[in-house]
């Protein structure tokens, strides 16, 4: 909640206006508006999975339809680094190592790693 500026009482205000406004409507269109409401939210459709890099630095990994995204532990709205899922040649896990190869940029190979490392290292 602290991430959208709003205190508990707006957020508190703003549902009930919500609530108030879809409280007629059959169970089915309720649910309907919800999700279109929903679904403008920075956040829909993202995991999160608590990461940390060699440094000890406690990260987000989120994983969406688009692709992953590495987020500071106090801000899951803003991407300090993506992969879109285009530029993902593979991805592999082992031990407590989480491992992102990329494709090519200019003709270099990326490796990118979570869990141990994620910050992109060229190669």
């Amino acid at each position: 909640m602290d991430q959208h500026k709003l205190s508990k009482e707006q957020w508190d205000e703003r549902i009930t206006n919500w609530w108030a406004e879809h409280k007629e409507l059959p169970r089915e269109d309720a649910m309907m508006e919800y999700l279109k409401i929903a679904q403008d939210l920075e956040m829909y459709g993202v995991n999160y999975f608590e990461i940390k890099n060699k440094k000890g630095t406690e990260l987000w990994l989120g994983v969406d339809a688009l692709g992953l995204n590495i987020y500071e532990k106090d801000d899951k709205l803003t991407p300090k680094i993506g992969f879109p899922w285009s530029e993902i040649r593979n991805i592999s896990f082992n031990d407590r190592k989480f491992v992102i190869k990329g494709g090519c940029h200019d003709g270099v190979p990326q490796d990118c790693a979570g869990l141990g490392n994620v910050w992109c290292q060229l190669l």
